[in-house]
């Protein structure tokens, strides 16, 4: 089970008590427990904070009919409003980090070829791998033998896109942490800025919000 909610902190959690300074709970399902055994996770808190620096959430995207598609939260930079910045994380189970990494681009692909579809041109102009440090907190103990790494792993794609005739600077993102994909895109008008103060800036969002986005499990291995 997942939830969220948000106040200070946004988080999605399941049967969750209240938790100042968190506040706007919506839920993401879990295993019954009963006399059986235990599950190995019956809830996960997703815990997004209302401030990071000079990030500030704006809304949140969740589906309590769908909670396995996961959560999209919008932020915006307290000095650049013009960039877009969305960070939207859902499960990804216990795959090997490689193949989640892995399934996770290639759904990023099939995105882009479907929003040619809607008019969106996109150009990619470098992908590499791009590993993030983690919290000082680091991983749950009984989550390392999943994400061993000191690094949260990841890949950046730098893009141009064209949506409505308008052009723009863009960067979509791509992390592993804790069971969880998290995909981070982020989008501003070419004529706002430079290209390489777009990808500083972007670089800058994925580098603290990708951290200061939690994942609580709860179960035998939490």
């Amino acid at each position: 089970m997942l939830r969220l909610s948000a106040c200070g902190l946004l988080l999605l959690a399941t049967g969750l008590a209240a938790l100042p300074p968190f506040a706007h709970a919506t839920p993401l399902p879990s295993a019954p427990v009963g006399t059986a055994p235990r599950q190995w996770i019956e809830q996960s808190h997703l815990i997004a904070p209302h401030r990071v620096g000079s990030y500030r959430w704006q809304s949140t995207q969740f589906d309590a009919d769908t909670p396995a598609v996961g959560a999209g939260f919008d932020y915006r930079h307290a000095d650049h409003p013009d960039i877009d910045i969305n960070v939207f994380v859902h499960p990804a189970g216990t795959a090997d980090i490689e193949a989640a990494l892995a399934s996770g681009m290639a759904e990023f692909r099939t995105l882009l070829q479907e929003e040619q579809q809607f008019g969106v041109a996109t150009e990619v102009l470098e992908q590499a791998p791009l590993n993030l440090p983690r919290p000082a907190a680091g991983v749950p103990r009984a989550l390392t033998r999943l994400a061993p790494a000191k690094d949260i792993p990841g890949h950046r794609f730098l893009m141009t896109q064209t949506v409505e005739g308008k052009r723009l600077h863009s960067a979509s993102y791509l992390f592993y942490r804790s069971l969880y994909l998290y995909k981070v895109h982020v989008r501003a008008p070419e004529a706002s800025m430079s290209r390489g103060d777009f990808s500083r800036r972007a670089d800058d969002a994925a580098r603290r919000l990708v951290p200061a986005i939690e994942v609580l499990n709860i179960g035998t291995c939490g």
